[in-house]
């Protein structure tokens, strides 16, 4: 989130410095026509005349009305050439501040921080969506343990984060589906502005294996996106190595640490609940089945994949 927030402070300082420049470089441009360098000096000396004047609590309604004729002049000289001397801001509502005339966040700001996360979230994700789902008209086993779990899932993706379910895990066979319905989850989430981080159980653990073995400065950031993300997809949880004194350890501190934070999990994986128990150990088999936030999905059936679906 730091880094997303850093990033849209960039995005908004190039944004007014391509701004001024732009203006600075339309202005030289104009300067260069003998028509409109004898009404811009016109106008900047009648304007330096006004101020002295007010300055010494005058008023002159005669050359106020002037300045304007002049300013109007000039201003359609510019327009009728294409340019401006005026900074022209791509966010008009807080001139690329980020901020409003009443110190409130800009709307542009809540819409780049949607479209990066979206961007960065989806650079793993599968791009399947709820719109993709064609489960219902499939002739499958499954058929309607899937279109039923897509309704489900559809309608937690509309709740997400007010949902009280904060461990989702969808349980099977090869094939059956279960990656699809992660996918349109975490697309839908990204869509939403949520930051979703996917990734396989395979690349989790050389994760947690690389923080293990890394030294302490190394070591600061490299389990943030596990901590942080607003939603964390773990596929085919199970097919991954236990390496000793690593995987088992610093998978329960992640899963204990997000749960205890109220932040949401979501997992595929072949095995079976007692399984799942017999691999991991009671310690986070306790954190992915507490019936107060755990929701488990049994999904056996037709590998869709063979057989073209």
């Amino acid at each position: 989130m730091e880094d997303i927030k850093k990033q849209i402070a960039d995005i908004l300082k190039e944004r007014r410095e391509s701004a001024f420049e732009n203006a600075q470089r339309d202005y030289e441009t104009a300067r260069g026509d003998k028509d409109f360098a004898r009404l811009d000096t016109q106008v900047r000396e009648l304007t330096l005349e006004i101020s002295f004047a007010r300055s010494q609590g005058k008023t002159n309604k005669a050359a106020d009305k002037k300045l304007k004729e002049l300013e109007s002049e000039r201003g359609k000289w510019l327009e009728a050439h294409g340019l401006s001397i005026t900074p022209r801001f791509i966010c008009s509502v807080c001139g690329d501040t980020g901020v409003t005339g009443n110190g409130e966040r800009c709307g542009c700001v809540k819409e780049l921080f949607r479209t990066l996360v979206k961007t960065r979230s989806r650079g793993n994700l599968p791009p399947f969506t709820f719109a993709d789902n064609r489960i219902a008209s499939m002739q499958c086993s499954q058929g309607e343990k899937l279109d039923k779990a897509y309704s489900l899932l559809k309608k937690y993706s509309g709740e997400f984060p007010q949902s009280r379910i904060k461990c989702i895990i969808l349980s099977g066979s090869v094939g059956t589906g279960k990656t699809c319905l992660m996918s349109a989850v975490g697309n839908a989430l990204a869509d939403r502005g949520f930051s979703v981080l996917y990734i396989s159980a395979f690349r989790f653990n050389k994760k947690l294996l690389e923080y293990h073995t890394s030294d302490l400065t190394a070591k600061a950031h490299i389990l943030d996106e596990f901590l942080n993300a607003d939603m964390l997809m773990i596929d085919d949880l199970g097919t991954e190595q236990i390496y000793k004194n690593v995987t088992l350890e610093y998978m329960y501190d992640i899963f204990d640490t997000r749960f205890s934070e109220g932040k949401a999990v979501m997992i595929t994986t072949n095995l079976t609940n007692d399984e799942i128990l017999d691999r991991y150990g009671e310690r986070i088999y306790s954190r992915l089945f507490n019936k107060n936030y755990s929701s488990f999905k049994r999904i056996n059936g037709d590998d869709l994949r063979i057989s073209g679906r």
